[in-house]
């Protein structure tokens, strides 16, 4: 059994520019423009990259300015606040465990 064709919706085209896709399922003429094993690699590779720059950011911002990584710390984002606002966090943290 073959799944019906995607509806295909009218954006403001005529309607010869619509048509010839009509039951289509890729834009491609059926074969994508890039091999599976490319799409792994960019979405790994952009994922390891830009961890390693996270990371390295994280570490120079500890080893050159001495920011300590703390509950606090990451419950507000690394800005000074008051310490109402940090007692809120850590009560509402508590309330939802329970």
């Amino acid at each position: 059994l073959r799944p019906p064709p995607l509806i295909m919706w009218d954006y403001g085209l005529a309607a010869s520019e619509t048509k010839q896709y009509n039951g289509m399922e890729s834009f491609f003429e059926g074969t994508p423009p890039l091999a599976e094993a490319v799409g792994w690699v960019l979405c790994l590779g952009f994922g390891m990259f830009f961890c390693c720059v996270t990371l390295g950011m994280v570490w120079l911002d500890q080893k050159y300015v001495g920011t300590e990584v703390t509950s606090e710390q990451f419950n507000t984002a690394g800005r000074s606040v008051k310490i109402g606002l940090t007692a809120h966090v850590h009560c509402e943290t508590i309330t939802a465990a329970v």
